[in-house]
């Protein structure tokens, strides 16, 4: 982010960004995609529902997640949105490479 404006971020809808320790926020991902969806009469878990209900999905995977290791939670994430219907795509951070 470093301050730059960016619409993507400040967007209110339609934009999910998940920030924290990339391995642990994946595997928390991962296993909110395997879940089935909440009943109507239960409180729904939001990331859960979320990912159920996603259509389209781009991952950009940035330097925290190669230093986490996360790759292979990051596929596992993929497969899984996959399998829930949703078209899953991956862009290229912007400062990739630095």
């Amino acid at each position: 982010y470093a301050g730059v404006e960016n619409p993507l971020y400040t967007r209110k809808e339609g934009v999910t960004m998940c920030l924290g320790d990339a391995k642990e926020t994946v595997a928390d991902l991962v296993s909110a995609a395997t879940q089935a969806p909440a009943k109507a009469d239960a409180a729904p878990d939001d990331t859960a529902k979320l990912l159920h209900e996603a259509k389209e999905v781009i991952i950009v995977p940035g330097y925290g997640m190669a230093l986490a290791q996360a790759q292979h939670e990051v596929k596992h994430l993929a497969d899984a949105l996959t399998r829930n219907g949703a078209h899953v795509r991956f862009a290229i951070h912007p400062v990739a490479g630095r």
